[in-house]
């Protein structure tokens, strides 16, 4: 996991950031993103951010790792409750690129009795797991 951060924004007193996961080294995927931002690549982060907010101006970024994982699941679960947490508005992550289902969350509820059940009274079938 790692994170890119807008230096240029952060000296102003914003906070900017990009939260990212790969299963390659962070020196290759760091080098991508700014191969990507010198090209000015329209799917680059980091050059829509420039478009957006520094027009004409020189802008640094910094990367950090913000953690090694073992597996891909584990990375990516990482990645999406790192974006989940940050704020809307410090994101450089757009919604387009961010491809991954929400957290799944459940969420175990027990039912009363319903009415129609409490009149008929009838045993209830065993399951399938019980027969």
């Amino acid at each position: 996991g790692y994170r890119l951060i807008c230096e240029t924004c952060e000296d102003k007193g914003v906070l900017k950031v990009y939260e990212g996961e790969t299963a390659r080294s962070a020196r290759t995927r760091g080098a991508e993103h700014l191969s990507q931002f010198k090209n000015e690549r329209g799917d680059s982060a980091l050059h829509k951010h420039r478009v957006s907010d520094h027009e004409g101006e020189d802008m640094k970024f910094r990367m950090e790792i913000t953690n090694k994982f073992r597996d891909p699941l584990t990375r990516q679960a990482n990645e999406a409750v790192r974006i989940s947490k940050r704020k809307k508005h410090e994101l450089l992550n757009s919604k387009t690129e961010f491809n991954h289902p929400p957290i799944a969350r459940i969420a175990v509820v027990r039912k009363e009795n319903t009415k129609f059940q409490k009149q008929n009274k009838r045993p209830a079938q065993p399951s399938l797991l019980e027969q």
